[in-house]
């Protein structure tokens, strides 16, 4: 009787253990480490033109990545996003372990350029302008898909040289107007007049400007 009240405490102590330990693995086994991972399609792109960044965590699970121009998004493993103004942004992800005790972050770079002046200079057509509204900023939202609060199509050519702007209208029979502006480019805009226009989008066919509007902004649309 002893011997046995001796031995039982340890024994029991040893079973514990054995009792215990697949739990233990278990439960660390489930709520692993993650290891935070993200990249983008390029490093530097045009302002305006599409990136893919992608998130390439393992063992992550609800992970959020961060554009660096408040965007964010949650628990996405692919997202095609454009940024509409130039710059240096930091997009980072954010990886949780199942459990959410346990996290990690990755970053990458990209760099979004304003196109030269002489990529905007030769000869347009305005096409359209669209009126949209945006009564907040959500850099989730492309500014393409806002609501269109009015669209008028357009017949005028302009000749953007390097110091001037020259607007010819002839869209209705009889009517002619035309008129010679100077202009300033500064960062990736259009400076007429004191009212900026930046460029959003630009490729060898089209360009697409930026403008004010009191109830968000305009889209002027441009074609070669």
């Amino acid at each position: 009787m002893q011997i046995w009240n001796s031995i039982q405490p340890q024994s029991l102590k040893f079973s514990c253990s054995i009792v215990l330990l697949p739990i233990i693995l278990l439960y660390l086994g489930c709520n692993r480490q993650p290891e935070a991972c993200v990249s983008a399609s390029a490093t530097q792109v045009l302002i305006g033109t599409p990136l893919i960044v992608e998130d390439c965590s393992e063992r992550g699970f609800e992970n959020i990545i961060a554009l660096g121009n408040g965007a964010k998004f949650n628990n996405e493993k692919r997202i095609a996003y454009t940024y509409y103004t130039s710059g240096t942004y930091s997009i980072k992800v954010t990886a949780f372990s199942k459990k959410n005790t346990k996290k990690e972050t990755a970053g990458t770079q990209v760099i979004i350029s304003s196109p030269p002046k002489t990529d905007i200079q030769g000869n347009w057509t305005l096409i359209k302008v669209e009126t949209r509204e945006q009564l907040e900023v959500d850099p989730n939202i492309s500014i393409f898909d806002l609501p269109i609060d009015s669209s008028r199509t357009f017949s005028e050519r302009y000749e953007i040289t390097e110091d001037s702007i020259f607007v010819q209208h002839s869209g209705e029979q009889f009517y002619l107007f035309q008129f010679r502006n100077g202009y300033q480019y500064q960062e990736g805009a259009l400076l007429i007049n004191g009212t900026s226009f930046p460029v959003v989008q630009l490729n060898s066919g089209s360009m697409v400007l930026k403008g004010p509007y009191f109830k968000g902004f305009e889209l002027l649309y441009l074609e070669r």
